[in-house]
Formats: C-alpha cells, structure tokens, sequence
C-alpha cells in the first residue's frame, strides 16, 4: 500500500514583494531591514537534523502545526514574539485563465500565534509528532479545495516562508535477497544475479514493435518471434498490456485513432497463439518524450519552446519531410506480457499429489520428485494449508538436503514469522550437508531478518563475516553485497532510532557506494529510493533513478515517484531534459500526470506549482 508523506519546500524570501491588502497583523516581511530578528531561526534551521520534519494537519476547519522533534521546536521559539502564522491558499487562485498575483502572501494570512501560546498547546500525538494549534479555517474557505503554507516569525519577521507539497511514496524494505527453493526465488521482481536462475510465480517481459507509417494492421506471423521467445514450458500469457506510440505530427485524433487499431491488432494477434483467458490492455499517446529529446542540440531545438498545437502547425511540408526518418523512430508499441505459472497434477487429490511425491523420492528420481515438490508448495498456497508440507516423507541424509531445504524454508518464504521455525530445520539440515550452499544461504538471510528485528542476539559484526563467507560455497559475489548493502541499511535505520546520526551517515554513504555494483529490480529502485529520501536527501534519490527514469519504457511507478520529487524545482523544470521526462509521465499515463496539480490534501503534490510558467501552459494545454 502506498502511504503519504508531507514534506516542506522552503523559498528564501530576499526581496520584500507586494503584499496584498489584508491584514499582516504586525509581520514585517522584509528580514533584512533587521536581520538580527531572524538569527536564532536561521541557526536552528542550518543545524536541523534532516529527519525533523513539520506540516499543517487540519482536523475540521482547526488547523494545527506538526512538528517531529520536540526540542527542536522549543529551541526556535527563542523570544516571546517568536512564532507560527499560516497562509491559507485555494485553489481557485490558479485555476487556468486566471492571473496570477505577484504577491508575497499568496492566499489569506492567518493570525500568528507566538511562543507562549504555542508551548503552552504543544501536546503529543503518537509516538514521534507533536501538535498545537495554530489557526482555523476562515468562514468563506470552509467548502475550498485548500493548502497551508507556513511562515515562521523572529521577532514578529518573516524569516522563511514553506510551501507544504505531498510526496507521493512507497514504503521501504530491504532488498529482496530471494531464497533457495531448488532454485533462487524472489519474492518480488527481484534482480538476476549473474549465473543465477530464479523461480517465479509470475514473469513480466517487455518487447518494442517498431510501427510502419500508416500501417495499422498486424498479424500472428507478424508477432510469432515475440510468442516463440517467450519459452512458455512452465508460464502461459495472463495479461498483455501495449503502450501505442504515435509520432507527433497529424492530428492528435487521427493519431490515437491509428495507434487504438495497431495496439489492439498486435494484442489479438498474440491472444491467438493461447486458449486461456488473457487480461488486455491498450494505452495510446502522442511519443512527445523522444520527439523533445530529439530535437535538443539540433537546429529545430527552438520547437521545444512552443506549445505542442504550435509543434504540429510547423510540422508540415518540408519541415515534415525533414524530419520523418527522426519521426519514424518515434512509432512504435512497447508490449509489457504477464506470465504467470502453470499450476500442474490439476487433477491429483492432495493426498495423491503427497503419496506420488513420497513414492517418487523413495525411488531416487530426484528430477520428478523437486517437480512434484513444487506442484505441493502450490497446493499449500492455493488450499492454505501447510499441513501438506509435514506428510511430505523426506529422510535426513545429505543427498535429500536439497528437499529438506526447501521444506524447511517454504514455511519463512510465505510468512516471516516463521522465521525461527525455519531457522531451526535448517541448522538440522546443515548437520548432514554442511558444504549445501543453499541452506547457507537461507540461514544467513533469515539470519538478517532475525537481526533487523534484534531477535537471537546476533551482532553486526558476526553476521557480516557469516555473509562474507558464503562466497566459499560457490554463492555469486552480487548477492553477497545485495546482503551487505541490507546491513547497512539496518545499521541507518538502527542509528537513526538511536540519534546517532553521523553512524547513520555513515552506513547510507556505504550503501550509495554498494547498490552501483548490483542489479537492481524496478521494486529494489522504488525502496531504495524512497530509503536515500528519508535517510539521506532527495538528491541521492534522484541520481539513483534519473538513468531508468530518462527512457521512454520507463517504470511508471518510477517515473511518477521521480517527478514527485523533482517537479517542485524550477531549476529542474526549466531543463529540456526534464521536459522529456514530464512528457513521458504525460504519455503513460495521463490522468496520473495532471493529478499531480491536484490540492496536496486531495492526493496532488500541490496545485502551487502552476505558477510556474512552464507548467502551467503544461497543464492548461493537456489538463485542464
């Protein structure tokens, strides 16, 4: 599930602006007419943990200040007229046609409450936040789409101005480091480690179908390739899903009218290789992401300044002509095909399916009985029952260590409160086969889980020398550092609790190092990122993602998270690069795209940012 974080972006406020014709209740916004007032917020501010945040909460029409450090707080609030007021801004103020003002207070300034009355309110909420009241909602704003930007006051000035925006996240885990069931299993789309197989119960795989101009039909002799690739022995086809690009020029109409029928020919032309139901789905747009990129440094790199009905007015005749063989490469479809795994011995009892299991492992065809033992795992799944797995005959001996493995870890893999249980039939299995790479691997990455969670009183120390080890049993040196990099960001996560910040920063400084040297799954991508944005900075997130973000078969859910980040810096959005980028989001998936201006209460980042130029005729042109 995704949670919601608020963050705050801070606009250092140097020059003093026009001020609406309200009541400003004594605030001086010009800081630099006594730049003393502001020297105790200024010091607070520079030496803030990065992990004290703070946002508005409204309950009702109350509206009330969340802090996450205490202390901190009490320290800002130095003198008497120290204090907190809030800028109440609808949404209405930037519907598109509407003017913007040039104003320092963008909405209606609240009454500011100082240091007295603040302290006096502060009351604990949960386990790390703390509220006080700082305002209510004015009696004609009740029934708007609302945001609340705060102002903290020195002296009764202005001294920062913070405009709260919703990032949209993803909660963080550790990277899946899979476990050994007769093969390497990920619970996730976890990343292939050289030399290493995995075994999943579903598959996603992409393939790019350049479209000939004008061409809107295809054939199964035109696809055969793609299905022949798929190697269908143990997956059949559950969804195919095509992002249809056309290229820019024409009419946006006609444009997503070829685009439906390519899309939809190529999806029935793949479905008539299979007998089984398979979910479809088509997305068409306009391929605006590689048009921008293309153009940049180039002689037509001005286009990139018009709007996209401007664009289409250019790209006429000799223009057109000019540009096909870039266009061209702009047409095409991205198939995304869901595999999921076929379910054998549909037709065995469950008791069938563990008496055969038991009668072919007694008989030594260890290659029927792991098919078999798989078909059970899968039973136990669908059925919930993991009674099947304690009639399953298995001797302890070292040639049935790999059977064992798998028994014992089948139980952690599904549910990791069984941890212990599982730990505990490994070491029994490890007496037999001591040099079974499998089960050490298993051992150690429970041995992890155990350790994030302090149970058994393992020490960092020797857990790392355990993982280390493990390259003696022939395990991939990649899944070792996916293993170290998992202990560092205990080790953040541990330090961080315990207020020893410069060990946390130490630990995240070993992970930026760590994950360069590892495959990375679009879910490894999604948690780290959002781990480098709480534990470090936006800017570690962002350099992680900007490569897979830059392409045009970006992950949506990467592409998105990025943008949340991102798109609050004029300095980002003002690059070209950027531009493809948000291009891109446009094109996947729209309605995503333009929720992003949605009111930061109503799941947008937050309906200010179209004051900024660009984004605005953005969001008018495709949006509004």
């Amino acid at each position: 599930m995704k949670n919601k974080f608020l963050l705050f972006l801070l606009f250092f406020l140097v020059n003093t602006l026009f001020i609406d014709a309200q009541n400003n209740y004594g605030v001086t916004f010009d800081k630099d007419e006594n730049p003393d007032n502001c020297s105790n917020y200024n010091r607070m501010m520079s030496t803030k943990a990065k992990e004290i945040g703070f946002n508005i909460e409204r309950k009702g029409n109350s509206l009330f200040l969340r802090v996450t450090d205490k202390e901190w707080f009490e320290s800002v609030l130095k003198n008497k007229t120290d204090g907190i007021a809030v800028d109440v801004i609808p949404r209405d103020n930037y519907l598109c046609g509407v003017e913007l003002p040039d104003t320092q207070i963008r909405g209606t300034l609240l009454k500011p409450v100082y240091k007295a009355k603040l302290l006096q309110g502060l009351k604990k909420k949960g386990s790390n936040s703390w509220l006080t009241l700082v305002g209510r909602v004015p009696e004609n704003l009740k029934d708007k789409d609302l945001e609340f930007n705060i102002l903290f006051l020195g002296n009764k000035t202005m001294c920062g101005y913070y405009n709260i925006y919703n990032l949209e996240s993803f909660p963080w885990n550790l990277l899946d480091m899979g476990i050994y069931l007769d093969e390497l299993k990920y619970k996730n789309d976890g990343a292939i480690a050289e030399k290493e197989t995995t075994e999943k119960k579903f598959k996603t795989l992409n393939f790019t179908i350049p479209f000939e101009k004008n061409k809107s039909q295809y054939y199964p002799e035109d696809v055969k390739p793609i299905y022949d690739s798929l190697n269908l022995t143990d997956y059949k086809i559950s969804k195919i899903k095509i992002n249809a690009y056309a290229s820019v020029e024409g009419s946006k109409e006609i444009n997503e009218r070829l685009q439906k029928e390519r899309g939809n020919s190529i999806v029935n032309s793949l479905k008539s290789y299979t007998k089984n139901d398979v979910i479809t789905e088509v997305v068409t747009s306009e391929n605006w992401a590689e048009f921008f990129e293309s153009i940049q440094g180039t002689e037509n790199a001005n286009l990139a300044q018009l709007s996209k009905q401007e664009i289409k007015e250019k790209l006429v005749g000799t223009l057109s002509a000019e540009l096909e063989p870039v266009l061209a490469q702009h047409r095409k479809g991205i198939v995304t095909i869901e595999l999921s795994k076929i379910v054998r011995y549909k037709g065995m009892s469950n008791q069938e399916l563990v008496s055969t299991f038991n009668s072919t492992l007694k008989k030594g065809d260890f290659e029927n009985a792991m098919i078999l033992q798989k078909a059970l795992f899968d039973r136990a799944l669908k059925a919930s029952d993991p009674s099947l797995l304690a009639k399953m005959e298995i001797p302890q001996q070292k040639k049935y260590a790999d059977f064992n493995n798998n028994k014992a870890v089948f139980g952690y893999y599904q549910d990791a409160s069984q941890a212990l249980t599982a730990k505990r039939e490994l070491e029994e299995v490890l007496e037999v086969a001591p040099k079974n790479k499998k089960v050490r691997y298993n051992i150690t990455a429970i041995d992890i889980y155990l350790y994030r969670y302090d149970f058994e009183g393992l020490k960092e120390r020797d857990l790392k020398v355990q993982i280390r080890g493990l390259k003696m049993y022939g395990i991939n040196n990649k899944l070792i550092l996916r293993m170290l990099t998992n202990m560092d960001i205990i080790k953040a996560e541990k330090k961080r609790r315990e207020k020893k910040y410069k060990e946390k920063d130490a630990a995240v400084k070993s992970i930026k190092y760590t994950y360069k040297l590892i495959e990375l799954s679009n879910s490894d991508y999604l948690s780290l990122a959002q781990f480098l944005t709480y534990y470090d900075n936006v800017e570690s997130s962002k350099a992680l993602l900007y490569p897979v973000v830059s392409k045009v078969d970006a992950n949506e859910d990467l592409l998105f998270y990025y943008i949340n980040q991102t798109i609050v810096s004029n300095t980002m959005v003002a690059q070209n690069d950027y531009r493809v980028i948000l291009s891109n989001a446009y094109g996947q998936n729209p309605e995503r795209f333009c929720q992003l201006f949605n009111a930061s209460t109503k799941e947008g980042v937050t309906f200010q940012l179209l004051k900024n130029t660009y984004l605005r005729s953005s969001f008018c042109e495709n949006c509004n």
